[in-house]
């Protein structure tokens, strides 16, 4: 059975799979380049005799970038209900606070990619002529674009269109910014748990097929998680195992293969790919939530550290394939062979990325925790609820009753810290 009757303050083991999920996207982007028969199935592509053969089975999940974006959505909805129902007294502050603390991260490593565009030091198009795929030749492809358009883009262009020109993970912003406006607004909208469980089956409805609805299944999930113990121990262990698998295997479901009528995904493709994935990583997550040796699993010290830094990882890895990487390979490369400037490009980007993802975690990723906190706070000094709809419903004050004495008490929200990470 599961044992959810003891939650901590923070969610430790959300941080590991947001690390694992992290790092996923991270794989699937240098497999693109040095692996793409992975992808496509194609045999002629294929950098090792055996590569092609692992198209389109389930060890797709381990390079499944899209998945693994479409977890980063469910779990944010998940950790931002919690800390809207502890900490939410004002909405306008918190969606401040959200604003600052995915902008100003996007907007420092924004700049250092500006800088290596404008220098001349981003090599993809030279390395995709090498490679022969086509991820690399989708990135910069352009002379870079100017100051005041780097700081459009970084500040405002990311969280209105779903794509960007100086950094291709950035495309999730809009989606990651609207689901967080939308989960504030909802717990501030509202406040009543009867209420507010058909609101999100209506939006689960409407939002079908969308990134948003990974935002509504996060949503459920914690109000799950608010139900009492006993009805949360009648869940029997099998069906999270069951869930956990299931949702994997959604997961790893491929984009583009050579022979799209495989044995395992086939008869399958009624549904897009990417909304195979948004189905998939809402009972992945749940089951995640539910399973005591899984959440054990996401404790473990090494994880803990891949969700400290995976927002930075997330924002500086493809710059750093489009850069080093690239750089590496094109150096490197001597006709016929190919393989050997790849691999060595990898061996060098890998510990280069984890390098930089570190000191942007500590330098600009957690600095911009602190000043988002410190700016909702202010805000909330200075509105003093005054701003109309924005202050946090309250329960009515508690009265407890012993023979003839009553015992009067408030509950006083719980002070909570932000998500450890923008996603």
């Amino acid at each position: 059975m599961n044992d959810l009757s003891a939650e901590p303050e923070r969610l430790h083991y959300l941080d590991g799979l947001r690390g694992i999920a992290a790092l996923v996207v991270f794989a699937t982007h240098l497999s693109i380049v040095i692996f793409p028969s992975i992808f496509n199935g194609l045999p002629i592509m294929s950098r090792l005799d055996y590569e092609w053969k692992l198209a389109g089975t389930p060890l797709g999940i381990l390079w499944a970038a899209n998945f693994a974006v479409c977890i980063f959505f469910v779990m944010s909805a998940l950790v931002l209900s919690r800390f809207y129902e502890r900490e939410g007294d004002n909405f306008l502050a918190v969606c401040i606070r959200r604003y600052l603390r995915l902008a100003l991260p996007i907007l420092a490593t924004s700049f250092f990619v500006y800088l290596l565009w404008t220098s001349g030091a981003m090599f993809n198009l030279k390395a995709q002529q090498i490679t022969q795929e086509g991820w690399l030749k989708s990135q910069y492809l352009t002379a870079a674009p100017g100051f005041w358009q780097f700081l459009s883009e970084s500040l405002y262009q990311v969280f209105r269109v779903p794509t960007s020109e100086f950094n291709p993970a950035l495309w999730t912003m809009k989606y990651e910014m609207a689901g967080s406006v939308g989960v504030f607004a909802l717990y501030a909208l509202v406040p009543q748990r009867l209420l507010r469980i058909p609101v999100l089956l209506l939006c689960l409805t409407v939002l079908f097929k969308t990134y948003y609805m990974c935002f509504v299944g996060g949503i459920l999930i914690y109000e799950w998680m608010k139900l009492s113990p006993a009805i949360k121990l009648s869940l029997p262990n099998w069906v999270s195992w069951m869930l956990l698998v299931f949702g994997a295997y959604l997961g790893a479901f491929p984009y583009n293969v050579a022979t799209p009528e495989n044995i395992w995904f086939g008869r399958m493709l009624f549904l897009d790919v990417e909304e195979w994935h948004m189905i998939g990583a809402i009972p992945l997550v749940f089951a995640c939530v539910t399973l005591v040796p899984v959440k054990r699993f996401f404790t473990l010290a090494p994880l803990q550290y891949l969700g400290k830094i995976s927002f930075a990882l997330y924002l500086v890895h493809g710059p750093m394939i489009c850069s080093l990487m690239s750089f590496l390979i094109v150096s490197f490369y001597w006709p016929p062979h190919a393989r050997a400037a790849m691999f060595l490009g990898v061996i060098a980007v890998v510990p280069a990325t984890f390098l930089v993802a570190h000191y942007v975690a500590k330098w600009i990723d957690q600095p911009a925790v602190r000043i988002s906190v410190i700016a909702s706070r202010y805000l909330n000094r200075i509105s003093k609820g005054s701003f109309a709809g924005t202050e946090k419903w309250r329960p009515a004050p508690k009265v407890e009753q012993t023979g003839s004495r009553r015992n009067k008490s408030v509950k006083e929200p719980i002070a909570v810290e932000a998500p450890a990470s923008g996603l």
